[in-house]
């Protein structure tokens, strides 16, 4: 039958969904100590991206070797990234508990969620596709957020889209533990991927 063919759209589509969940088990295996949640991340990263374009070969191996050689900058990055969301949740706790909030307090608390998505949203899929300082990964992250702004919306909003779909319900909250990051993962690697080869076809 045409329909279980290894060349077939059905055999594709079922391989990658296979795919998905093992890059979803994986990363939440090694994120399960929190304080490695960024290198499980880079290496997600790493592996989606190559997912995007076919690349990938043997996911395990590629995640976890990933996951070695990201070790070091995805746990200072993450470590960043927690505290600067952490001063973000206070001000949005302080405008919880405010009667009349000061327009400081929301400027702040905008401007710190802002921060956030600027200095990190590209953060991990840098280190997981180049060499680099971490100070300079977090400044290409906040170059590529400006120069690349259509781009970076329209990932966000597939990405909310996604989080919001999968935790419609109760049925689809099941999807999202077995493949919703796996989901979100590709996402992210897809739309990364996209802008990278971009820049590095205008520095060519």
């Amino acid at each position: 039958m045409k329909l279980f063919r290894t060349d077939g759209g059905f055999y594709k589509f079922m391989m990658q969904l296979m795919e998905l969940l093992e890059l979803n088990f994986l990363w939440i295996v090694c994120s399960l100590p929190v304080v490695t949640i960024g290198a499980s991340t880079a290496a997600a990263c790493a592996v989606t991206m190559k997912m995007a374009k076919n690349e990938e070969s043997y996911i395990g191996r590629q995640f976890l070797k990933e996951f070695k050689n990201n070790l070091k900058q995805g746990t200072i990055i993450w470590i960043l990234m927690m505290l600067v969301g952490y001063a973000f949740y206070l001000d949005t706790q302080i405008l919880k508990v405010s009667g009349n909030p000061s327009y400081l307090t929301i400027f702040m608390t905008f401007a710190l969620g802002m921060l956030f998505i600027i200095c990190f949203g590209y953060a991990f899929a840098l280190i997981a596709r180049y060499q680099n300082s971490i100070k300079n990964t977090i400044l290409n992250s906040i170059k590529i957020t400006f120069h690349h702004l259509g781009r970076t919306i329209a990932m966000l909003f597939s990405l909310a889209l996604i989080y919001i779909i999968l935790s419609f319900n109760a049925v689809m909250l099941i999807f999202m533990i077995l493949i919703g990051p796996g989901c979100m993962l590709y996402t992210y690697g897809f739309f990364c991927r996209e802008i990278f080869e971009k820049i590095e076809k205008s520095q060519e």
